[in-house]
């Protein structure tokens, strides 16, 4: 359009950042050991304000874009470069995520409500940050372990009883257990809370009895 002036006149332009301008997070990830990946597992590509700084949400955001429920197990850790959203779509970022814990609760019981069968219940685990740890069911009844550590639980019954089964539940997993390996069982933590519970039976003998037969019984 076409404008005729017959005096000066200022002219006042306003500009407004985009909220539409692209930009990438890649992503490192920790292991059980505590080791961080040496190469990108992933990359999301967004979009966010011109001139913004690359936030954590927008790390969170992308992470599950990119992964989904396939690392459910891992929240965000830290920024190993940070990065501002440039106006020409270059702007990048690099997020660390670290393995997410989640809880294991214990529970025990027997044939008879007031009896559990259960000598002791023990587990060892392992932890990023501080190897191996242990843990033994008592007045404490749970604890949080990191998404993808090796769980070994161990399990002694009292005289007179047998191990029965493990029944392991949370969201989307049943699973029973009706063997041992030397009194262990070896599982995988998943990406989610889990309850473990250990059942005991009496043991059950077998009692034959043998009739002495005389040349009467004949």
């Amino acid at each position: 359009f076409t404008f005729s002036f017959t005096e000066d006149v200022q002219a006042v332009a306003t500009w407004v950042a985009r909220d539409d301008t692209p930009f990438t997070i890649t992503y490192l990830i920790t292991d059980i050991n505590g080791d961080l990946s040496e190469e990108v597992v992933g990359t999301a590509n967004l979009v966010g304000t011109t001139d913004e700084e690359i936030t954590q949400s927008d790390a969170e955001e992308g992470f599950n874009q990119v992964f989904g429920i396939n690392l459910a197990g891992y929240e965000f850790d830290s920024f190993q470069t940070t990065g501002t959203i440039l106006p020409d779509g270059t702007g990048t970022a690099q997020a660390i995520f670290h393995l997410k814990a989640f809880t294991v609760s214990f529970s025990v019981s027997g044939e008879q409500e007031d009896v559990t069968g259960i000598d002791g219940v023990s587990m060892t685990y392992q932890t990023s940050e501080n190897g191996e740890q242990s843990f033994t069911l008592g007045e404490q009844t749970s604890v949080s372990v990191e998404y993808s550590s090796s769980m070994t639980i161990s399990i002694s019954v009292t005289e007179g009883y047998e191990f029965d089964q493990i029944l392991i539940t949370g969201e989307g997993i049943s699973l029973t257990v009706d063997q041992l390996t030397d009194g262990t069982y070896t599982y995988t933590m998943p990406s989610a809370d889990i309850n473990i519970h250990i059942q005991t039976v009496a043991e059950r003998h077998q009692i034959i009895y043998h009739r002495n037969f005389t040349e009467d019984d004949m």
